[in-house]
């Protein structure tokens, strides 16, 4: 998440536009690095004449192996490196880039199979470079609109607004059937003091009501929405805290933060290219 922010700011800064590549069974594009063999999947064969069993050698990584995602990150950087002429950054091993002398300039975001291009020209270029014949089973899916969950917006003039509308939806919806009875919708952010409040659970009772709710479920979920909603990271914090011990009133709160992110689903992380 932090190497997708630092992309988006890079692209309102220097005001580039973003598209999105997806790569074909990624794994399986890349060469295995040590003999590994398998069992024939069912439809082969899996004994000869002689009832002595078959087995495969794999040629390319598969999905399971324990090197495959090593395997695919070493393949896809030699190729935007050694072919492609990109720097890899020193800051950052998820961003590449690459700048042309007549201002042109590109930057690449990798997450595993998701790809993600800020450019100010060559997107042709770089679509038959990736996904030619010399480069990956992969397409070009277009503009970027949507990675991991979150709803990417860009501007005319290339700014950038995340957020995620539709995952709070989903969050409520799995989260209301265990609503308490009595709710107090916020309209304003909850307060801090309040949180800081919180304890553990302090008797056996509170632990056997604990065991009964989702706070663990609930608090990786909310997790997630510090991504595009920096207004709600203290209480994460505070909340994440309690997680080897949860009281009822760390649940009721966690409740609470997420009835105020739903109330306040309009909120947008906007990048407007300024370093002020």
């Amino acid at each position: 998440i932090t190497s997708f922010r630092l992309l988006m700011a890079l692209a309102a800064g220097e005001r580039l536009k973003l598209e999105h590549f997806d790569v074909t069974n990624a794994f399986t594009q890349s060469d295995i690095d040590s003999d590994i063999y398998v069992e024939p999947p069912p439809g082969f064969e899996k004994q000869d004449k002689k009832g002595n069993s078959y087995v495969l050698k794999l040629k390319k990584s598969l999905y399971g192996t324990k090197q495959a995602s090593r395997m695919w990150q070493l393949k896809l950087r030699s190729h935007l490196v050694s072919n492609m002429g990109f720097t890899n950054s020193t800051h950052d091993p998820c961003l590449f880039s690459r700048r042309w002398d007549d201002g042109t300039v590109i930057i690449v975001g990798v997450y595993v199979d998701d790809i993600v291009m800020a450019h100010n020209g060559k997107l042709e270029w770089f679509t038959n470079e990736f996904t030619g014949p010399k480069g990956f089973r992969a397409k070009h899916i277009g503009s970027l609109s949507w990675f991991l969950g979150m709803s990417v917006e860009q501007g005319s003039d290339c700014t950038v607004t995340l957020h995620q509308e539709l995952y709070i939806a989903k969050l409520l919806e799995r989260f209301v059937p265990v609503l308490p009875t009595s709710t107090i919708k916020h309209s304003m952010p909850c307060n801090p003091i309040t949180f800081q409040q919180l304890t553990t659970a302090q008797s056996e009772a509170d632990r056997e009501k604990m065991r009964s709710l989702p706070y663990l479920q609930l608090i990786g979920s909310l997790l997630y929405l510090t991504a595009t909603r920096p207004d709600i990271a203290y209480h994460m914090s505070v909340l994440c805290s309690f997680m080897h011990d949860p009281s009822p009133n760390a649940y009721y709160a966690a409740i609470d933060l997420l009835l105020y992110v739903h109330n306040t689903k309009h909120y947008r992380l906007h990048f407007n290219g300024s370093v002020k």
